[in-house]
């Protein structure tokens, strides 16, 4: 991450990271914690991001055993700092509102998580309860809705988090229910991102790059994951094609600058597009230049992959032949690929159930 990219949407770490010599960094979080970051300054990209892997393996439990003395800094977020006024609606992620005054957590399946991502979505245009029921909330009624929302409005969660007014009310017609944007600022990573993509497409090929790693850093789970929504997973689905195609264009944007390390760049990009987008042949391409331009390549962290995704052996050799043409590629590192997953699939892993039991 170039320190010149968080001017915009941090402007008071861009102050402090510029005073304190930072020109660029790597913000690696601790594992399943929102309150700690490795910070690598001025990161060398001659040297492979798996040692940074590696690191952090050394780190988290270290990190972990201090956790509990640690003081969150609540009002920030991974996609923003939130200023008086600001609610962060987290769509990425575990479903969260966040104010300077504190967090709110629901489960990404409740009906208010629901109706907050359909907020966003629609550009917070007012919607009638019947709206919100056609589509996000099947499982209720409008006067239900009604009910529910006066009930979070007036709960003592909500009064804690959102003290100078209720985050949920009615339009000036009062013909539905929409965020509160006349008291708060309502930012979602959703809208991050987009407002990131705009950005994009007026910049230079090495700033582009910075913004696409930057999107993938906010990127970090499809919309609203086990929402149980048909309406949600629809836009889901939008979203992840869109992400997609970023990872693309940072992988393409990668692969033209060729600086040293920067296969292992594309080979953690393109993996994290396939996470969300499952086997997009296209990032699978993109997965194996990087570990033939690697020189730490992760062949068996791939290779897991292709004993997985059942690709007949005809379709596997014309990609290894696509790779093996492309410049800067190891041949010798693609073809054992080939041979890899010409074997036989790993069996899937079996679990014991071990019980402990304290003796005197």
């Amino acid at each position: 991450m170039e320190v010149r990219n968080l001017q915009k949407w941090f402007p008071e770490e861009h102050e402090k990271l510029t005073s304190w010599g930072f020109e660029r960094f790597l913000c690696v979080p601790f594992k399943g914690m929102d309150n700690g970051f490795l910070i690598i300054k001025n990161h060398d990209a001659d040297k492979p991001l798996g040692q940074v892997r590696v690191l952090m393996d050394y780190i988290d439990p270290l990190i972990r055993n201090l956790a509990p003395n640690m003081e969150t800094d609540h009002t920030v977020t991974p996609f923003y700092r939130v200023n008086d006024g600001d609610v962060a609606v987290s769509l990425h992620d575990s479903f969260s509102m966040r104010t300077t005054d504190g967090l709110l957590q629901m489960k990404n399946s409740s009906f208010i998580a629901r109706m907050a991502t359909y907020f966003v979505r629609t550009n917070n245009r007012p919607a009638a309860p019947i709206a919100i029921v056609e589509a996000v909330a099947p499982d209720k009624n409008p006067n239900q809705v009604r009910k529910d929302i006066s009930a979070f409005n007036n709960s003592k969660n909500a009064k804690k988090v959102f003290t100078k007014g209720n985050i949920f009310t009615t339009s000036v017609y009062g013909t539905g229910y929409q965020l509160n944007t006349d008291i708060y600022r309502c930012i979602s990573d959703v809208d991050c991102i987009d407002d990131l993509r705009k950005e994009k497409d007026t910049c230079d090929d090495d700033h582009k790059i910075s913004i696409l790693e930057r999107i993938a850093e906010i990127y970090r789970a499809n919309l609203l994951e086990e929402s149980g929504n048909e309406w949600i997973e629809n836009q889901s689905r939008i979203l992840r094609e869109e992400f997609g195609k970023d990872m693309l264009e940072l992988v393409q944007l990668l692969y033209a600058r060729r600086a040293k390390g920067d296969g292992d760049l594309i080979f953690h990009y393109a993996k994290q597009a396939v996470d969300f987008l499952c086997s997009d042949e296209e990032l699978i391409y993109w997965m194996l230049v990087g570990i033939g331009m690697s020189d730490n390549p992760a062949k068996n962290e791939f290779c897991f992959y292709a004993f997985h995704m059942e690709w007949p052996p005809d379709k596997w050799e014309t990609m290894v032949e696509r790779v093996i043409k492309t410049e800067g590629v190891n041949q010798k590192a693609i073809s054992e690929i080939l041979t890899e997953v010409r074997k036989e699939p790993v069996p899937e892993l079996s679990y014991i159930e071990v019980t402990i039991r304290k003796e005197d």
